[in-house]
Parts: C-alpha cells; sequence; structure tokens
C-alpha cells in the first residue's frame, strides 16, 4: 500500500481511531466505559502485532523456498551478461570450437 499511497498512508483509521478518539472523551463515560475501550484497545493492538509477525514469519519462509531457484537465475543471467571480450575461442578442429 505504501506504495501506491507513499506518505499519505494514514497511520490510524476505523477501529483504532474511534478508540483513541473516545479516549478524549472521559468526561462524558463512565469509568467502566473508559476501562472496556481501553481493553479493547489492547486486544485489538495485539492482534494487529500478531499478524504482522505471523505474516513475517511466512514470508520468510517463502524467501527461504524460493531462494535455490532465484540462486539460479542470477547465476544464469551473471553468465549471461559476462561481456564477450572475456571469452576465449579455441579451435580444436576444422569445424570443432571450444569456448573458454
Amino acid at each position: 500500500m505504501k506504495k501506491l499511497y507513499g506518505n499519505k498512508i494514514r497511520k490510524e483509521a476505523g477501529v483504532i481511531k474511534t478508540i483513541k478518539r473516545a479516549k478524549f472523551l472521559r468526561g462524558k463515560f463512565s469509568e467502566e466505559i473508559v476501562h472496556e475501550i481501553q481493553v479493547v484497545e489492547r486486544i485489538v493492538k495485539e492482534v494487529v502485532e500478531k499478524i504482522m509477525e505471523e505474516t513475517a514469519e511466512v514470508f520468510g519462509v517463502f524467501v527461504e523456498a524460493a531462494k535455490p531457484k532465484l540462486n539460479e537465475v542470477v547465476s544464469e543471467t551473471h553468465a549471461l551478461l559476462i561481456p564477450q571480450s572475456l571469452l576465449r575461442i579455441f579451435r580444436l578442429s576444422e569445424n570443432r570450437y571450444m569456448i573458454r
């Protein structure tokens, strides 16, 4: 999303924004409601953090699984990009050549 929106991404939206806005209205709510709001805020933060950790873990596993294929692609690309001046062609016979 950061690629799409850049720095215009909102840091808070939806539930968290509503909960934080409600915190400023403490005088209008009983202490019991304020406490419940704080509990919900803590639970939401914990769930989001857990989702972020699990996503990072799954992404790490994905990258590790793709590593051999990526190494193969990189080495093939490297072989294709070797400057021609580094290649040497040896004539073995009239119709046979060796490239090194």
